[in-house]
């Protein structure tokens, strides 16, 4: 199971990562982390993304980007939107940036795609555009193939997850989101 490190900056912006490190070196990092500058504090996954843990990991770890969680104010401004398209609601039910989400319906278009064709066809840099799919791979939004070419060295080409499967990812998604929701509301007062 991975590990989940979560850190506030102090321009209060946060970030979740994975790790594949041991629990050992993981708190080494940690450690170093909060002595070398006080203003970054380590923060469990828990008060980071009001989810437990366990429950992360059920949906696949699908949140883990930036502030990769469901914000009700997203939620809210998704409502409000009269038909919303497939971008709004990647962003607001995967947690991603909209450049992200564009990346991902410029790859519904052109499957197979390299970095070198997105990123000329995003008219972004490749960089960007590399981090951007790492994001959609994250989150089981996209898959990569190792091709070889014919004068040595080898290519990645990028495969988005089909419009279907996706969609049931985003229910599962939300169903999950949902559910934690009404386990907390019938918490409520169960301490008074």
């Amino acid at each position: 199971m991975p590990l989940v490190s979560c850190t506030t900056t102090s321009s209060n912006t946060r970030s979740v990562r994975q790790a594949s490190r041991s629990p050992t070196t993981d708190s080494r990092r940690r450690s170093s982390t909060t002595a070398t500058d006080s203003s970054r504090r380590p923060l469990s996954v828990e008060s980071q993304l009001a989810v437990p843990n366990e429950w992360i990991y059920s949906v696949g770890a699908l949140y883990l980007k930036h502030e990769g969680r469901p914000v009700p104010q997203d939620f809210r401004d998704l409502m409000l939107e009269e038909e919303p398209g497939l971008e709004e609601v990647l962003t607001c039910v995967f947690g991603i940036q909209r450049h992200e989400a564009r990346t991902y319906e410029t790859l519904l278009d052109n499957p197979g795609s390299t970095v070198e064709e997105l990123a000329a066809e995003l008219d972004r840099d490749r960089s960007n555009v590399n981090r951007s799919l790492s994001t959609l791979r994250e989150k089981e939004l996209a898959d990569r193939e190792r091709r070889l070419l014919d004068g040595g060295g080898h290519v990645y080409q990028y495969t988005p997850t089909p419009l279907p499967e996706a969609r049931e990812l985003m229910h599962e998604t939300l169903e999950a989101w949902a559910g934690y929701v009404h386990e907390r509301i019938d918490e409520f007062g169960d301490d008074c």
